[in-house]
């Protein structure tokens, strides 16, 4: 009997000392560089340290990764078994990779944040969960906001007599005319070539309410609010209201004639450059959302950005610990680390970081409200718009446009064929 104890008693020892040295499980967290590579590799760097230091059977290992071929870089780990266990990434990631069944299911978070009754599922914006809900599988939870929106110089304004702001796209082209006539500067600017300019051609559909498809995933690319859109940027190029090479304008290329001093509005993501441009920073404002002709509603592209987990991983239990952890306590990446996008999570707007700042506060105010999918009026994120967005198939109408054509039936024709094929495929 004292044997059989003594045995036990040794057992049951060893088993307390092996739980106690064990190694902990390791997951790798893949960031994407939010914000200034400086203050926000250094604030995720802290936040997953907190992490660890709280949470000793586990240890994050983050790696930041460039947005530069981001997406082949992840194909790659992921069709080689190579995936992280965590990742943020671009908007279509989760779905895409859902649709290749690589995604973990993330339903369990948003059922312990109900059993918990925390007040943090009400401050997701409405549609953000099922967004990215792929046949019933949570395959992201949303955590930041990329908005696009027209940023203009009130200094140009000022000088040009305009005292109303537009909110109509005719009101905002007779705005174009009188700086035209009143200033040597570009009215407006903006991207064509590269995605931007796949970006920009939704903002435009979107904001004459209409989007890729309707409710049915059905291609909507010859609906004539679309052709209303590139009548528009027509108009624009016609009048000289925005510069003769737009056609093959990539984003950069927006950017430095806006930043320069030489456009007064500019089309596209939160102006951080202002940031070291005090001068600008000054005159410059967020206007209100605009609305087409055939608009009964008003809509801003907003894009959603996910943070997710692989089905690869050795420990789908901990990932989903850590990603429900980061989702509750990360207010720091935007106060300390300065991120670009805005938070998902409407009480954040409340700190003084946002409402000290009139770009974050102007775009809370203005844009947010309005904030509309890139898939709208569809409610979930399909697996199509990878193809679509990776071919920058909407931004060949824009082009075509732009470099003189106007056959617009045959322009969307095209245009919604190619979309259609996606869709097939």
């Amino acid at each position: 009997m004292k044997k059989l104890s003594l045995a036990m008693i040794l057992i049951f020892t060893a088993t307390i000392s092996a739980s106690l040295f064990a190694a902990p499980k390791e997951l790798t967290y893949w960031e994407m560089i939010w914000g200034p590579a400086d203050s926000y590799t250094k604030t995720v760097n802290m936040l997953v340290d907190k992490y660890n230091a709280t949470h000793p059977d586990v240890v994050v290992k983050v790696q930041m990764t460039p947005w530069d071929n981001f997406y082949n870089t992840f194909l790659t780990a992921v069709t080689s078994g190579a995936a992280p266990d965590i990742s943020t990434g671009a908007t279509p990631q989760p779905v895409q990779y859902a649709k290749m069944g690589e995604m973990l299911d993330l339903t369990s978070i948003i059922d312990q944040w109900k059993k918990e009754k925390n007040p943090i599922l009400g401050e997701f914006p409405a549609g953000s969960l099922e967004f990215v809900n792929y046949k019933g599988l949570q395959a992201g939870l949303p955590w930041n906001l990329d908005p696009r929106q027209i940023v203009y110089r009130k200094d140009i304004f000022d000088k040009a007599g305009i005292t109303k702001m537009p909110t109509t796209w005719s009101e905002f082209l007779d705005v174009c005319r009188k700086i035209k006539s009143k200033t040597d500067t570009i009215p407006f600017v903006f991207a064509a070539a590269d995605q931007m300019g796949m970006q920009n051609m939704i903002y435009l559909m979107l904001s004459n309410g209409v989007g890729i498809t309707d409710t049915n995933l059905t291609p909507t690319f010859t609906d004539k609010r679309v052709v209303e859109a590139l009548q528009f940027v027509n108009t624009l190029l016609k009048e000289n209201l925005i510069p003769q090479g737009t056609v093959g304008y990539k984003g950069s290329d927006a950017d430095k004639v806006f930043y320069s001093g030489k456009a007064a509005m500019y089309l596209g993501g939160t102006p951080q450059q202002l940031y070291d441009m005090p001068d600008m920073y000054k005159v410059c404002g967020i206007m209100p959302a605009l609305k087409g002709p055939s608009a009964k509603d008003v809509h801003i592209l907003v894009w959603e950005n996910s943070i997710m987990a692989y089905k690869q991983s050795k420990y789908p239990e901990e990932s989903k610990a850590f990603i429900k952890w980061w989702l509750e306590n990360n207010l720091q990446l935007w106060t300390e680390g300065k991120a670009g996008p805005l938070p998902v999570r409407k009480s954040f707007y409340k700190d003084s970081y946002f409402t000290s700042d009139w770009i974050k506060n102007e775009i809370g105010l203005k844009v947010i409200p309005y904030a509309t999918s890139n898939v709208w009026p569809a409610t979930g994120l399909y697996p199509a718009f990878s193809q679509i967005e990776g071919e920058n198939i909407l931004a060949i109408a824009m082009q075509d446009v732009l470099g003189g054509k106007t056959n617009y039936a045959d322009i969307v024709k095209k245009v919604n064929d190619m979309v259609v094929k996606a869709m097939k495929q």
